[in-house]
């Protein structure tokens, strides 16, 4: 169980490290504006940073307490509770894991209309 959790956690950071690529040495070159963002720390400042931290403490909270508080309540028709930690569990793993896949494919389209942008741009 846990090395399958594991696995789930390291899925999205392996399929980006897969399909990201940088450019080759000639392109980089050429075009030196690519690399303008990071030279003047754009993604890298202490905004950047907070903002990133304000964002997965929103959605941690959003992940953990909208199942929470739509389980509260829930019984079962014989008058038992439903929720035990097992099944709180998987819900909150399942929104997890379906927020990463959103947030990944998300990144990646971007990535890949970016890219397709550039390579219009050298083809004309």
């Amino acid at each position: 169980m846990a090395t399958s959790r594991a696995v789930q956690s390291l899925e999205a950071v392996i399929v980006v490290m897969y399909t990201s690529q940088d450019v080759s040495e000639e392109m980089s070159l050429h075009y030196p504006q690519l690399y303008a963002l990071g030279v003047r720390n754009t993604f890298f400042s202490h905004s950047v940073f907070v903002l990133t931290i304000v964002e997965g403490v929103f959605a941690a909270v959003i992940i953990y307490f909208i199942p929470y508080c739509t389980m509260q309540q829930a019984i079962q028709p014989d008058g038992r509770g439903l929720v035990d930690h097992k099944t709180f569990g998987v819900v909150v793993q399942s929104a997890l894991t379906i927020s990463v896949i959103l947030r990944v494919s998300s990144k990646m389209f971007i990535d890949v209309k970016l890219q397709q942008m550039l390579h219009t741009h050298q083809c004309s």
